[in-house]
């Protein structure tokens, strides 16, 4: 049996992503969003297309960020499903105040995870201009972060935090 431990998602709209806030540093532009732009992995028109774009930036201070604000100590975990919205791969990053670890986004849906720097003050994706790539043109859906030192199920959330009990058997 998987049982899980009770969790609770910190992030308000866990699937309307075109609500956080959009940020550009450097050459960057803000990111663009389209929300209801395609078909989630739970099979709902829901999921948000994302446009990050560089305008040619080529070093780390050239930033485009989609995130949300949040104080969090340590033992943090983020996740969100992704997929490149052409079929090419595209390239996230993780966001909690800088840009930390790089993903790889296919044509298939995947979920992503990110175990969480202490004492951060941001939850998002970005794209940096270290990447390598000047546009990242992707879907991504059901974004959470939760304290623990796994990521576990998605736990759906609409305008404020939301609590999982925990399971017993």
């Amino acid at each position: 049996l998987l049982l899980e431990p009770e969790r609770r998602n910190l992030i308000e709209y866990s699937e309307d992503l075109t609500v956080l806030s959009k940020v550009s540093t450097g050459t960057a532009s803000s990111p663009s969003t389209t929300a209801n732009y395609a078909i989630a992995p739970d099979g709902t028109m829901t999921a948000t297309r994302v446009i990050f774009d560089l305008n040619g930036g080529t070093t780390v201070g050239d930033r485009s960020i989609l995130r949300q604000a949040i104080s969090l100590g340590d033992d943090y975990y983020f996740s969100i499903y992704v997929k490149s919205t052409n079929g090419t791969e595209q390239k996230v990053m993780w966001h909690d105040g800088s840009e930390t670890a790089t993903e790889t986004v296919t044509n298939e849906w995947k979920r992503i995870t990110y175990d969480a720097r202490v004492g951060i003050s941001n939850a998002g994706i970005a794209l940096s201009g270290d990447a390598n790539l000047d546009v990242s043109d992707i879907l991504v859906w059901g974004f959470q972060v939760e304290q623990g030192s796994y990521a576990t199920s998605y736990i759906p959330t609409n305008g404020g935090t939301v609590t999982r009990e925990a399971e017993t058997c």
